[in-house]
């Protein structure tokens, strides 16, 4: 189990992910980010992460791009839709502090291995 914490694990994307509170917490225990990409994941899967529960318990979530044939073009337009869509969903935290920080001090304080 140590070698879980040790790995320094990222999930990219998580779409097949069940935030469930079992899971939420085997996340927050072993100090797992996300890094979300739901411009991609909407335009391909027609889904994306259930990241509400994931930024309720303080989780971190970084934005990512993914690729250009489906993703924003840029962090900046990904951070946009981000926030329409935590918007859209009535979600309660600072939507635009949120953002901001999933394109800046998250992805800088995730593991780079």
């Amino acid at each position: 189990v140590e070698r879980v914490r040790e790995a320094r694990l990222v999930l990219v994307h998580g779409c097949g992910m069940s935030p469930v509170a079992d899971t939420v917490r085997f996340l927050n225990t072993y100090g797992i980010g996300v890094i979300w990409s739901p411009v991609s994941n909407l335009l391909l899967y027609q889904d994306t992460t259930n990241i509400l529960p994931l930024l309720d318990a303080g989780l971190p979530v970084a934005l990512g791009t993914d690729w250009t044939p489906s993703g924003s073009k840029t962090v900046w337009e990904e951070a946009k839709f981000a926030a329409d869509f935590l918007e859209a969903r009535n979600w309660k935290g600072n939507v635009n502090l949120t953002c901001f920080r999933s394109i800046t001090s998250v992805p800088a304080d995730l593991p780079a291995n």
